[in-house]
Parts: structure tokens; sequence; C-alpha cells
């Protein structure tokens, strides 16, 4: 979504627009993976981290690859992005 964003943002033609964006997504991307692994050590504690996170970082490249297959079965079945 993020990446659309941008694109979209970047085709309208204002440099100052698309920087910000740009801006913007890396500055949420570079939070997301600082606070994943914090928040990971707190909720299951430092004994049971590696594991967890594992669990985590796994979970997120397998829902990375199945969420746009997912969508576009929706899109054909749905005709739509609607319900995705």
């Amino acid at each position: 979504t993020a990446a659309c964003l941008t694109c979209a943002t970047l085709c309208s033609g204002s440099l100052a627009v698309g920087a910000t964006a740009l801006f913007g997504m890396g500055l949420t991307y570079g939070t997301n993976a600082v606070a994943t692994p914090v928040l990971v050590n707190r909720m299951v504690g430092s004994n049971n981290f590696s594991p967890a996170f594992g669990f985590v970082f796994s979970a997120w490249g397998v829902s990375g690859v199945l969420a746009p297959c997912i969508a576009g079965k929706l899109f054909d079945l749905m005709g739509g992005y609607t319900l995705s």
C-alpha cells in the first residue's frame, strides 16, 4: 500500500510531495524494524526471545509472500479489491 501511494505521489509530478512521502515511508519502516524486536523481547523475555523473534520474522516473510496471492484471488473472485 505504501509503495503504491508513493508511486502515485511521484507520478503526480510534485518533487516535494514525493520526497515527503518517501521520507515518511522510510521513517515508519525504520521505526517498525526497531520496535518489533523490542516489543517481542518485552512480551516473551530475554530467555525466549530468539525462538519468538524467529517465529515473528518468519511469519512476516510468509505473509509477505502469501498476502499478494490471496489479494489476487479475492480480486478474481469479487471483481475488485473492496473485500481485501
